[in-house]
């Protein structure tokens, strides 16, 4: 048996299963607008840069939506969620769908407990 291809391992495996737990995570519409249209805005500029090394991604609908894009696509949306993670509006947008309650322990110190939202 031959090991597995590592394109077809990380893009149509594992970096599909990142972006599908994603869109649970991030329910609220305005947050994935938000996402979505720095995608549109970083994927421009790299499409500008002179180093063609970055992968290429897909803008057709959105990043976090995971139909009709191919491997080598995925592996770009995953480069540049990484690089909106990265900013101060990014980061606002993908933490709304993952803190859920600040918590007070024992002494009364407020205390920000990491919760996925159900």
């Amino acid at each position: 048996m031959m090991p597995p291809e590592l394109l077809h391992t990380s893009g149509s495996g594992l970096i599909m299963y990142m972006f599908e737990s994603l869109r649970h995570l991030i329910p609220s519409k305005k947050s994935r607008e938000i996402i979505d249209e720095m995608h549109r805005k970083i994927s421009m500029c790299m499409q500008r840069q002179s180093e063609r090394d970055f992968p290429r991604g897909s803008i057709r609908n959105g990043i976090i939506d995971g139909t009709k894009i191919q491997s080598t696509e995925r592996r770009g949306n995953l480069f540049c969620l990484l690089c909106i993670a990265h900013t101060t509006d990014g980061i606002n947008a993908l933490v709304d769908g993952v803190w859920t309650r600040c918590i007070v322990d024992e002494n009364g110190n407020p205390k920000t407990e990491l919760q996925l939202k159900k």
